[in-house]
């Protein structure tokens, strides 16, 4: 799983730096890439992977994530939201 910690304006909009107050900073800022990658033997339910493809996500998906991957169960996370769901 890779997911950047902030986006970054790299002079879009004559805009070079990062971490400017949310409520004007630019999308590239707010908004940054999920990677997910797994063999094909990893069971994942690809109908939940699919369904959040569009849909917006957090950083804190990726502890939920990791722990029902590993089959891991804690009620801290149990009802948490994850990137995809686990068939095992």
């Amino acid at each position: 799983v890779y997911i950047s910690d902030h986006g970054e304006s790299l002079g879009e909009n004559n805009i070079y730096l990062h971490g400017m107050p949310y409520a004007i900073a630019p999308d590239a800022q707010k908004q940054v890439p999920v990677i997910i990658w797994s063999p094909t033997s990893n069971n994942i339910d690809k109908s939940s992977l699919i369904s959040t493809i569009d849909q917006p996500v957090s950083h804190d998906f990726i502890t939920p994530t990791l722990l029902n991957f590993f089959g891991i169960t804690t009620d801290e996370v149990a009802a948490a939201p994850t990137f995809f769901k686990s068939t095992h």
